[in-house]
């Protein structure tokens, strides 16, 4: 994480030149990390910038509450837990979190025998223009507010600017700014790019007690942060409906790019078409019925010149899977958002398995899974469907992981599910494939919050499953909404870093086979040729969606 985070970073400290704070660059404080794109797990860090310290620091204030505002301004209380040395917690569900703020009370200090008492005021913004309208009058003398625009920085304390204050830029920017008397800045965040933090803070002469003992100050401290998705091109550019806008420019492929961006849909190809259905056209985070899609797509790989055709419309949905069978596509699972633009998300996942047949163009049900489900992942082993991960949303602030996994046999006379051995594990976001007779779970977010470069396999025979040897990377998102794809003898995966890796019937280890040239996430795979595969859709953390397909070499080995 140190390396990462020294090549993103551009930390920026403001410190108010009358408030006497001396010695800034030995000073600590405590930071949220916003969650990185996809996941809902932020992070407490109490340290000079990003970079991990002491963490007994952290069982200080594991106790404390952090407060996750919506954008009506209605904050959720979030408990923090200790994981694994780190200072965790998880967005609440029930609406969009566009700001999270955690103010507490360290204690007293007597330097020099003035004692003054110690407050914190740590912020992250997850959504600039979401965010500026939320009132934090409630805890705005635990520290100064930070404010961001599109062209300036605004610094509050207590309803009223901080004038004249020195803002020092510390990281690839070196600089210093002066506040005016409005306490603005001439700095955009949208100058910006990866994880940025902010850090100022004010006294106020009062006298009081705590504990017992008396102050005669009180020394505030406020910490900001954001992580941002985009430079500072495409962010400008970028477009919350899926629309060219939010597209990343790519050389041209040979084959027709998407009519729009999306992510989290579901894919398969069938008699040299490749078909995908539904998935998210906005940004990370932000749900709504308008922002997924209900169309059916197809491309035809057979005409050079062919273009994405709407062959369907049906349910908007997102976070499913889709397969083909016998001349039918299969829809299994996902989810719905109920809410309209701008609303509380109101998210539900669906246990509806719907099939579209190629030849009526018509769509009808199958039997329904036993349970509700999304963020899953399912496959074909023969005539037999495998639904594995995954788990159900149903708001307000409700969801469940799912323990179980199911099997349905299409050739049997009456389709129903048979629940399968219980998986080792409970994660979302992972891919299935087959390998030889057997099946490959791999990676996934685990329900601690926590990416899973583990894979396991299943073993339909014995009905049991075992270890599976680990995903090649360093970076902890490598197995976060992979794409996956069955060979003959091998299955291919493309991960969150742009890596190409390989598993081979009968080895023990994942083989880098390849890199591709756009880095993406909640992409689909599918082939093309015995030799080409071809990604489609998905995002990246730094540079946003993808309306090109980009065609993968297999021949072409290139680690």
């Amino acid at each position: 994480m140190k390396t990462l985070i020294r090549r993103t970073l551009a930390l920026f400290m403001v410190s108010v030149s009358c408030s006497g704070m001396a010695n800034t660059s030995l000073a600590h404080f405590p930071w949220i990390v916003p969650p990185e794109r996809g996941s809902q797990q932020f992070e407490i860090m109490f340290s000079e910038d990003f970079e991990p310290y002491d963490s007994t620091v952290l069982e200080k204030i594991a106790n404390e509450k952090v407060f996750a505002y919506s954008a009506d301004g209605i904050a959720t209380e979030v408990s923090l837990k200790l994981v694994d040395e780190k200072l965790v917690g998880e967005l609440p569900l029930g609406k969009a979190t566009v700001l999270l703020e955690m103010p507490f009370t360290w204690g007293m200090f007597k330097p020099g025998g003035q004692a003054f008492l110690l407050r914190y005021r740590a912020m992250s913004i997850l959504d600039v223009a979401a965010a500026s309208q939320v009132d934090l009058k409630e805890h705005e003398s635990f520290g100064p507010k930070i404010l961001l625009s599109e062209k300036q920085t605004v610094a509050t304390f207590q309803s009223s600017p901080l004038a004249d204050a020195t803002i020092k830029l510390i990281g690839s920017q070196e600089a210093e700014l002066k506040t005016n008397a409005q306490g603005q800045a001439d700095w955009s965040y949208q100058n910006a790019s990866g994880l940025v933090g902010l850090m100022t803070n004010s006294s106020v002469k009062e006298h009081g007690d705590w504990n017992g003992e008396t102050y005669e100050s009180i020394k505030c401290y406020s910490t900001l942060s954001i992580r941002m998705p985009h430079d500072a091109a495409s962010e400008k550019s970028m477009s919350s409906n899926g629309s060219d806008k939010n597209a990343v420019a790519r050389p041209a492929s040979e084959f027709a790019p998407l009519p729009v961006t999306i992510t989290s849909f579901g894919a398969t190809k069938f008699d040299n078409k490749i078909y995908i259905f539904g998935g998210h056209l906005g940004d990370a985070h932000s749900y709504s019925t308008s922002l997924q899609s209900n169309q059916l797509l197809e491309l035809d790989l057979a005409e050079p010149s062919s273009q994405w055709q709407v062959v369907s419309e049906s349910d908007r949905l997102q976070g499913h899977v889709m397969l083909a069978h016998d001349g039918k596509l299969i829809r299994i699972g996902g989810f719905s958002a109920r809410n309209a633009d701008g609303q509380p998300h109101d998210l539900h996942s669906t246990d509806a398995v719907m099939t579209f047949d190629l030849a009526t163009k018509q769509w009808s049900s199958l039997p329904s899974l036993p349970e509700a489900r999304s963020s899953h992942d399912a496959i074909l082993m023969g005539d037999t469907i495998y639904v594995v991960g995954g788990w159900k949303l149903d708001d307000p602030n409700s969801q469940s992981w799912h323990e179980a996994a199911y099997k349905m046999d299409l050739s049997a006379d009456k389709l129903a599910w048979q629940p399968i051995a219980n998986p080792p594990f409970q994660r979302r976001a992972l891919s299935l494939a087959v390998l030889g007779d057997r099946i490959v779970a791999i990676g996934g977010m685990q329900n601690q919050g926590e990416i899973s470069k583990a894979t396991v396999y299943y073993d339909p025979m014995s009905d049991s499953w075992s270890e599976g040897p680990e995903l090649i990377g360093e970076g902890k998102m490598i197995g976060f909404g992979t794409a996956a794809i069955s060979g003959d003898d091998k299955i291919i995966v493309n991960c969150i870093d742009g890596s190409i890796q390989q598993l081979v019937t009968g080895s023990d280890r994942w083989e880098l086979v390849g890199k591709t040239a756009d880095a993406r996430f909640f992409q689909e795979l599918v082939e093309v040729d015995s030799n080409r595969l071809v990604s489609i859709g998905g995002a990246n953390m730094e540079s946003g969606k993808f309306r090109d397909l980009e065609v993968i070499d297999l021949s072409k080995k290139n680690p």
